[in-house]
């Protein structure tokens, strides 16, 4: 994989993060189809992040007029995954290679859980493809429920 170029946007988010919050994020991407900014944290620090009752997330939040989502990094796909959208709703993920080199993964949910992998106006599934493409190199996620 190539290496992550930071607009000077999202550079200006992970300063303003940091001073707001004392914690370095480890990524940042300004996503334009939700107004959001989804910003990745070290292991281990997510709840430090929000702090207490999500006091220093809103105060982020308020400082950037912005939707501010927050992700724990994580060593394996499958880990991410469940960082992104929650253990609970996450039975397995399964990673296929394609004769053209390409990567998918398949991520398996009950049935009733299918809305929350997606989230509202599909921004779950979008948040899901961008991180696990930055990191994985997953060119298509595929839900699969049982």
């Amino acid at each position: 994989m190539s290496e992550i170029k930071y607009t000077s946007e999202e550079l200006g988010f992970m300063r303003l993060f940091q001073s707001l919050t004392g914690i370095e994020p480890r990524d940042c991407i300004v996503d334009k189809t939700f107004d959001r900014v989804i910003l990745v944290v070290n292991k281990g620090m997510m709840g430090i992040t929000i702090g207490k009752d999500g006091q220093k997330i809103n105060y982020v939040r308020k400082a950037t007029g912005k939707t501010v989502v927050v992700v724990e990094y994580a060593d394996t796909l499958e880990e991410l995954i469940k960082n992104m959208v929650g253990p609970k709703y996450v039975i397995g993920v399964r990673e296929t290679h394609s004769v053209d080199g390409s990567k998918s993964c398949i991520v398996t949910v009950n049935q009733k859980d299918k809305g929350a992998i997606f989230g509202t106006r599909g921004q779950n599934i979008e948040k899901l493809k961008l991180l696990s493409n930055r990191y994985f190199g997953i060119d298509q996620v595929k839900v699969m429920s049982i």
